[in-house]
């Protein structure tokens, strides 16, 4: 084929034409070969009129994304009586980023098909536009995904208001089903992410949040604005174990080491969990790790002091640690309990000459799964 196009770009104008039109009255393939040979030259009104036959009508939509058609023939297709010839026109007005012209079909596509019809073009759609007729429609599904990638602030703001006028019996169940979707905003957009942290934080995600760190002033304010938890205790947001994206560490670096070290202590990491084959996995908390020694030291004595289990303390906090810390700070929890299995959880963080022995001990259980875990 790439020879062929290099064909079509040498012939002269008339010879091209001529072979054009020999080629368009032939057969289907010729005909295909006569749309390939003009989108070569780049022959725009010969793809135009492509548009409108059925038989090239696909392949003249494929190569409108990458070409400047006339929009007049992309306007036609978008109003056309054939739902499948819309459809498709509304993704290519979305790929090759029309958006302008989306926009001014959207209120002529409502009135001659409806608003299920309208919300299908809303992904091709300008941001103001979305944000003003998002709340009049009612999208399926696969455009809420569609929207979550084009236009995440005004998806945000519809799930929020969705969510705020939910009864209490629905609440948690569209809390779960709009997660994955709002977390998708959140990545896409950070203001997205802090909308939701603002109003619905618990439909974040630890993606999401870790998107949110590189605003670490602006969550670090909604934070402190947001009402406490019903028991008293200020609002925290959960943030995945390990190492923290370079993006995410140079905003962090920026903030002042008070802010810093409150925005750990409301950012705590998530528990550890069994991997394949039962293999615990521990990675320090990136955040934690990210405080001066002696405040990090401080931080994790407040949450250990603060919690009632030795279940209650995540791992990836006791990683962050220098070695003599982890060792002063687990000691008095491995006294706390006689269960193995909180000590084989333990002994995970402890240095290697402090946890082989307790491992080992494990090892010789009756207990299958606790010899395994050890």
């Amino acid at each position: 084929m790439s020879a062929l196009a290099r064909y079509a770009r040498a012939l002269a104008p008339p010879a091209y034409a001529a072979l054009h039109r020999t080629l368009d009255a032939g057969t289907s393939d010729e005909r295909h070969t006569a749309l390939f040979l003009a989108v070569a030259r780049r022959d725009l009104t010969a793809v135009a009129t492509a548009l409108t036959d059925p038989l090239l009508r696909r392949r003249a939509l494929s190569a409108a994304i990458r070409l400047p058609v006339d929009t007049k023939a992309l306007e036609q297709l978008a109003l056309s009586p054939v739902a499948a010839a819309r459809h498709e026109t509304y993704r290519v007005l979305r790929l090759s980023r029309r958006d302008t012209l989306a926009g001014q079909l959207l209120p002529t596509v409502h009135e001659r098909f409806g608003a299920r019809e309208a919300a299908l073009l809303l992904p091709a759609c300008p941001t103001e536009t979305v944000a003003a007729w998002l709340p009049r429609l009612d999208p399926p599904q696969g455009v809420l995904h569609a929207l979550a990638r084009t236009a995440p602030v005004p998806l945000a703001h519809l799930i929020t208001a969705r969510l705020q006028d939910a009864t209490d019996h629905h609440r948690h169940r569209l809390t779960r089903g709009y997660r994955a979707l709002a977390s998708l905003a959140a990545r896409r957009d950070p203001e997205a992410a802090l909308l939701l942290l603002k109003e619905e934080p618990n439909l974040l995600t630890g993606a999401a949040v870790r998107i949110l760190l590189r605003r670490p002033a602006q969550m670090l304010d909604v934070l402190r604005a947001a009402p406490p938890n019903p028991d008293g205790t200020p609002l925290e947001v959960t943030l995945p174990a390990g190492p923290l994206p370079p993006a995410g560490r140079r905003a962090l670096r920026t903030l002042p080491p008070a802010d810093l070290a409150e925005l750990a202590r409301r950012c705590p990491a998530a528990r550890a969990r069994l991997g394949s084959q039962g293999r615990l996995d521990v990675t320090p908390d990136g955040l934690l790790a990210l405080l001066p020694v002696p405040e990090r030291g401080r931080l994790v004595a407040e949450r250990t002091a603060r919690s009632r289990a030795v279940y209650g303390i995540p791992l990836p906090t006791l990683a962050a640690l220098e070695p003599t810390d982890r060792t002063r700070v687990v000691r008095p929890l491995l006294k706390r309990t006689r269960r193995d299995l909180a000590v084989s959880r333990l002994a995970t963080v402890l240095p290697l000459a402090e946890g082989e022995p307790l491992l080992r001990a494990l090892t010789e259980r009756h207990r299958s799964h606790l010899r395994a875990l050890a």
